[in-house]
């Protein structure tokens, strides 16, 4: 079996990291130029509310699961920096629900550069964190140090916790599905139970997510 083929938790680790960043990117552009958003407010409010949800969910899924795990094999590895890192983004997090809470007066009174700059700082949080995560327990990482076995059960345990805890699944699944380039998502696909793909999504969800499809990538 080819290595491609094998069980790598460090590669869907940055497969939600690639989602979250293209997300990112495209809030960052949109809140600097905002004529689109302007328009779809509605669609792009519901955009930032799963990015907000899926960053906390996948934070407390590596504080739980993925950090103790690879510090056992890995005590000396960064991960009370990353850890710290995780919280330092909770602050800039708060903001940005804050201003989606206060959204329809927001978007009345022009406070977009307040939104760009919350989005900045989340932004580069972001990418720093990353880059050293990646560095840790990334898909070189997980390739060289864990067992087919262990790459496995931790990416299980990752996929069942994000499931989870991403609350509404509805708006967050296609959230990450649709931030993603087809390559990844068939990839991403297979962590996913055949129900949510073939019948929720496209079925009764998407009268939930359907208002984001302007910032999504096409649905293929």
């Amino acid at each position: 079996m080819s290595t491609e083929a094998l069980p790598n938790a460090g590669e869907d680790i940055q497969r939600i990291h690639k989602s979250i960043t293209r997300a990112l990117n495209l809030a960052h552009q949109h809140t600097e130029a905002p004529g689109v958003i302007q328009a779809q407010q509605d669609g792009f409010s519901a955009y930032l509310r799963a990015l907000t949800i899926l960053l906390h969910a996948h934070h407390s899924g590596e504080d739980a699961l993925a950090f103790p795990f690879w510090r056992e094999r890995f005590p000396k590895g960064p991960f009370d920096t990353l850890i710290a890192q995780h919280q330092g983004m909770l602050a800039s997090l708060a903001r940005l629900e804050r201003w989606l809470e206060e959204s329809p007066a927001a978007w009345k009174n022009d406070r977009l550069s307040e939104l760009h700059t919350l989005v900045s700082q989340l932004q580069a949080l972001w990418l720093e964190h990353i880059a050293l995560e990646e560095a840790t327990i990334g898909e070189t990482a997980s390739r060289r140090y864990l067992t087919p076995e262990e790459n496995q059960h931790l990416a299980q345990q990752l996929a069942e916790h994000g499931q989870t805890h991403s609350v509404p699944n509805a708006l967050v699944m296609p959230f990450i599905i649709y931030n993603l380039e087809e390559e990844e998502r068939v990839k991403f696909a297979r962590l996913l139970p055949q129900v949510v793909l073939e019948q929720l999504i496209p079925g009764p969800w998407k009268a939930i997510w359907a208002p984001m499809s302007p910032f999504l990538l096409p649905a293929g």
